[in-house]
């Protein structure tokens, strides 16, 4: 990515907000080298990988790898054979074991699949013997403890003994001259044990001159009695380095017998710490996770830069959208109107979300699938260099120019500024043409009218306007997208107090030909947002009716499958019946001719015959047999074969062979050949609602604390009874949380008939947290 794009976005102020999410110095480190991923797989990889840790830590807590030490740095030391490890070091590594330990049993406790991290956390192996060895070796103060070694505790109580019979010397020595004394206490000197003696009474306490104090009054004299003890104390401390040195030189091996181990774990803790980071900063900024779009079409829906966020300040979130059916925006309006912001605000998006952080946005947000950024942004001038403010500007479009493409993300703050307007509008119009031309995705800010014009005036580009309050003359900080903005320099200038006879002044040099540009401009890009509309419309209807042109088509497909499956087993059935029929009338002839039955028992016998006969035949009208035209009939229940629905004949529609049917409570008209007989009246479902009276409001639901599965249940319901009731609307109450519950109420009303449209709530209303749908009419 570009290191100017990355500076005057911000992103260096993102990596240290995350790096002090951090636990460990490994992880800081990786956060503040964090950057923007040019392979999508992984940015996908990485965007997937927070969620997991989200879903983690809410779920298990974070991850427990505060006790991971610097083990990238230990492992230089380590890999020199033969050379003993400080203590620290060593500590450090048997407590980075015991963090890789706590993380897998960490990882252990979740039950839910988790491949990523799983990938990460796979590197991670557990030495328990290495770690108890190294932690058994030391005190709690950090010191080799004599239990390290039999050797060591044995040298150890030698030193203790000699240093004790030192001291009662010492003190014997103190009691019986302490007029030659400077004072009364016993010290060290080089490792030796002295006492002070007075400079005048050297000659009073033979023994060895170690030091003296920077006057000269004070000489520290290891007195001669104790000095052969005190050399057999220091033999017995030579002794106790070569052992302590032993130990930590056979630690040091054992950690050099896993070194692979111990780099990976040092790789996967540091990743895992990252992860965890990028969780908490997520929180923090009540993130969502951003898809990632290959056809770089942009979607961000209530965006807040995020380092405003982290300030506390209560942004207003923003919606911007880019790639769709335009490929650049150009966004007017005032100054401290909020354009810069959103500038800012789309680039540090995009080069999050590519590093695999989650972006502060509502659920669905869309980024584009780039992988260059360039941005001209801020007032770049620069004494040392002689360059002025238009001519760094262009120095910087020019090197953009030369790199963009299909997948290049460009970012023009005050495109035409510094110069001639009349000039920079030219030329920003060329700028924006070629960009156009290579096919990348520009978001600019402008004040220039002839910016205005194009934009308005060329396909695949469009007008974007910061609203702006005109009885308070206050910016709203809101981007309306399809309509050019104006700057209200006049009335900003009133505002603040210039003169009106000077305002007034302005407004004729600017002449009533200005204006009524502005108002061109205006009316011609409403127009062909309303063209757009009308052609999406009539683009969504000729869909809708070859889709049901094919249902239609299936279903007469399916009619006549049936209607000879009927004929077909109709006609084994009526062969039957015949055959049985004429089995039993030819016995019953046969016995009368024998005399084997009476006359009177054989007619019995036929009417019998008879009878059963006529029982099967009207049980061969069965639901599903066709039916004749003078059968058809009000009050018949018959099923109509296109819809797949029951219902009953109210009326025949004059000699036209067609016939109106109440099926589910709505009348249909259809022909006469698309009803075939049916079952009795359906009934009316036991747990049907009755309607209830229309509402002026919105219904509200809330779903907050229920898995995603028992929320669409409860909210399937809630739909059905505002349709019965006639209710506009409806606000559904899901929370921020993850964004999974947002996202799962999203597609379900996304596919529902008989929603017409959602959105996000307003401030007011919930915001991000509030997802208010609307029913079609």
């Amino acid at each position: 990515m570009d290191a100017h794009a990355l500076s005057v976005l911000e992103f260096d102020a993102v990596r240290r907000h995350l790096a002090g999410e951090a636990f460990t110095e490994p992880g800081r480190r990786e956060a503040l080298g964090l950057a923007p991923c040019r392979d999508m797989a992984t940015a996908r990889w990485l965007q997937d990988e927070t969620m997991e840790m989200r879903r983690g830590v809410a779920e298990q807590g974070r991850p427990p790898v505060d006790g991971a030490g610097d083990l990238p740095k230990i492992l230089v030391s380590a890999r020199i054979e033969g050379h003993p490890l400080d203590p620290e070091d060593l500590l450090s590594v048997a407590s980075s074991l015991r963090a890789a330990r706590a993380v897998l049993s960490w990882a252990g406790r979740i039950e839910w699949e988790k491949p990523r991290l799983e990938a990460v956390i796979a590197n991670l192996r557990a030495e328990p013997e290495v770690e108890r060895e190294i932690s058994a070796a030391f005190d709690e103060q950090g010191k080799v403890a004599d239990g390290a070694s039999p050797a060591l505790r044995e040298i150890r109580r030698t030193m203790a003994r000699l240093e004790e019979r030192i001291r009662r010397r010492m003190d014997d020595i103190l009691s019986r001259a302490s007029s030659w004394l400077q004072d009364s206490f016993v010290t060290q000197r080089n490792g030796r044990w002295v006492i002070p003696v007075k400079s005048g009474s050297r000659s009073n306490v033979p023994g060895i001159v170690h030091d003296s104090s920077d006057s000269g009054a004070t000489l520290y004299i290891e007195p001669a009695s104790v000095v052969e003890t005190g050399n057999d104390l220091a033999a017995a401390t030579a002794e106790e380095r070569v052992e302590v040195r032993r130990i930590l030189t056979a630690l040091s091996d054992r950690v050099r017998s896993i070194l692979p181990a111990l780099e990976r774990n040092g790789a996967a803790l540091a990743a895992i710490d990252l992860a965890a980071a990028r969780a908490r900063l997520a929180e923090r900024l009540n993130a969502a996770r951003a898809e990632i779009d290959d056809g770089c079409r942009v979607r961000l829906d209530g965006a807040r830069h995020p380092l405003l966020v982290l300030k506390g300040v209560d942004a207003v979130p923003i919606d911007l959208r880019v790639g769709d059916d335009f490929r650049i925006l150009v966004i007017t309006g005032p100054n401290t109107g909020g354009k810069t912001v959103a500038l800012k605000t789309t680039g540090l998006l995009h080069l999050m979300a590519l590093a695999g952080l989650h972006i502060p946005a509502r659920p669905g947000a869309r980024i584009g699938a780039f992988t260059d950024i360039s941005a001209d942004i801020g007032d770049e001038q620069s004494i040392e260099q002689s360059l002025s403010t238009f001519s760094a500007h262009l120095r910087r479009i020019v090197d953009l120019l030369r790199t963009a493409g299909p997948r290049t993300l460009v970012l023009l703050d005050e495109l035409g500024a510094g110069t001639d307007p009349a000039e920079g509008g030219a030329l920003g119009c060329a700028i924006l043409e070629s960009l156009l031309a290579s096919g990348s995705r520009v978001v600019a800010t402008t004040h220039l009218t002839e910016l205005k014009s194009f934009a308005a005036t060329t396909p695949g580009v469009v007008n974007g306007n910061v609203l702006f309050d005109p009885e308070t003359l206050s910016p709203l900080y809101t981007l309306e997208i399809g309509v050019p903005g104006r700057s209200n320099a006049f009335a900003i200038a009133r505002r603040y107090g210039l003169p009106d006879p000077v305002v007034a002044r302005a407004e004729d040099f600017l002449g009533d030909r200005q204006a009524l540009l502005d108002r061109a401009i205006t009316d011609l890009a409403s127009s062909r947002d309303a063209a757009a509309r009308d052609r999406a419309a009539a683009e969504k209807a000729r869909s809708e009716a070859e889709e049901a042109l094919t249902r239609a088509k299936r279903r007469i497909q399916e009619a006549v499958e049936e209607k000879r499956g009927v004929l077909e087993g109709a006609a084994r059935e009526a062969a039957d019946l015949l055959g049985s029929a004429r089995s039993a009338v030819d016995r019953t002839l046969a016995e009368l001719r024998s005399r084997a039955v009476e006359p009177r028992e054989a007619r019995k016998r036929l009417d019998q015959v008879h009878r059963g006969m006529a029982e099967k035949a009207q049980a061969l009208e069965r639901p599903g047999t066709p039916l004749a035209p003078g059968e058809i009939r009000p009050g018949l229940a018959v099923r109509v074969r296109s819809l797949g629905q029951d219902g009953i004949v109210t009326a025949i529609r004059g000699k036209g062979g067609r016939a109106a049917v109440n099926c589910s409570g709505m009348d249909v008209e259809v022909a006469f050949e698309d009803l075939v007989r049916g079952e009795s009246p359906p009934p009316v479902p036991a747990a049907r609602r009755e309607p209830k009276p229309p509402v002026a409001g919105p219904r509200e639901i809330d779903l907050r604390g229920l898995r995603v599965e028992e929320a669409l249940r409860l909210l399937a319901g809630e739909i059905d009874d505002c349709l019965m009731a006639g209710s506009p609307s409806v606000r559904i109450i899901h929370g921020f949380g993850t964004g999974a519950l947002s996202q799962a109420c999203t597609e379900w009303l996304r596919r529902h008939p008989q929603v017409e449209g959602f959105r996000h709530g307003k401030p007011e209303e919930g915001g991000g947290g509030v997802t208010v749908a609307s029913f079609r009419a």
